[in-house]
C-alpha cells in the first residue's frame, strides 16, 4: 500500500513499528497521551516519515490525549500547516493541547462519540513568580489565548473573538467541552468520520 516499492522502500526502525504501528502501511500517525516535548518529537518524526512514505496521500493524525504544553502544540501546528495535507481523526474526549493540533489539520473528521475540550493557555506556576515575572506571565499567557483561538476560528465559522471569549469564559481549570454533534452541525469544524475517503 505504500506510495514507493522495491530499493527505495522507506521501512520503520523497530521503535518507529512499536510507537506508530499503522504509520508505514496506511499512513496513521498517533498522538501520545502527553503532548510534552518527547511527545512533540514522536510525532514529528512520524509525520516526516509518513510524508516519505507517502508524497501525496493524506497522513491521517489519530488524535486522542488529555494534553500538554502549547510550546510542543503549536510546534506541531507549524509543521502541520507547512505539510499541507493532513487529517485530523477525532477519538475520544481530546483535550488542550491536542485540541489545537486537531484543529490546525487541513481537513477534520470526528466519531460520534468524540469531544473537543478546550481551555485557556497555562502559563507558570505563580508562587514562584515575584510581581514582575507575573506580568510577564499573564501577557504570554494573554498572547497564547489569542493564538488558540485564531488556529480554532480558522477550523471553524466562529470567529477569534468568539473563540477568546469562550476560552476565557471559564476559570483556569475548568474545560469547554464540545461534543461531536456541535463540531460537525454548530462550528462546521468537522466531518463525520464516515464522510472521509481513505
Amino acid at each position: 500500500m505504500t506510495d514507493v516499492t522495491g530499493k527505495d522502500e522507506i521501512k520503520l526502525l523497530d521503535d518507529e513499528r512499536k510507537a506508530q504501528p499503522l504509520l508505514g502501511q496506511f499512513g496513521i500517525v498517533f498522538m501520545p497521551e502527553t503532548l510534552d516535548h518527547a511527545g512533540y518529537q514522536l510525532v514529528s518524526a512520524a509525520l516526516v516519515k509518513g510524508r516519505a512514505i507517502f508524497p501525496k496521500k493524506p497522513l491521517a493524525l489519530w488524535c486522542n490525549g488529555r494534553g500538554g504544553t502549547v510550546d510542543a502544540a503549536l510546534a506541531l501546528v507549524d509543521l502541520i500547516q507547512s505539510d499541507g495535507n493532513i487529517d485530523g481523526i477525532l477519538i475520544g474526549h481530546v483535550s488542550s493541547a491536542h485540541s489545537v493540533v486537531w484543529a490546525s489539520c487541513q481537513r477534520r473528521y470526528t466519531y460520534p462519540h468524540a469531544a473537543l475540550q478546550v481551555h485557556q493557555a497555562r502559563g507558570w506556576e505563580s508562587r514562584y513568580m515575584n510581581e514582575d515575572a507575573y506580568a510577564l506571565n499573564a501577557r504570554d499567557i494573554a498572547q497564547d489565548n489569542e493564538t488558540l483561538a485564531r488556529i480554532y476560528a480558522g477550523a471553524s465559522n466562529r470567529s477569534a473573538s468568539w473563540w477568546l471569549k469562550r476560552l476565557k469564559m471559564v476559570s483556569h481549570d475548568d474545560i469547554v467541552r464540545l461534543k461531536a454533534d456541535k463540531l460537525i452541525n454548530d462550528l462546521d469544524m468537522a466531518k463525520p468520520i464516515r464522510k472521509r475517503k481513505s
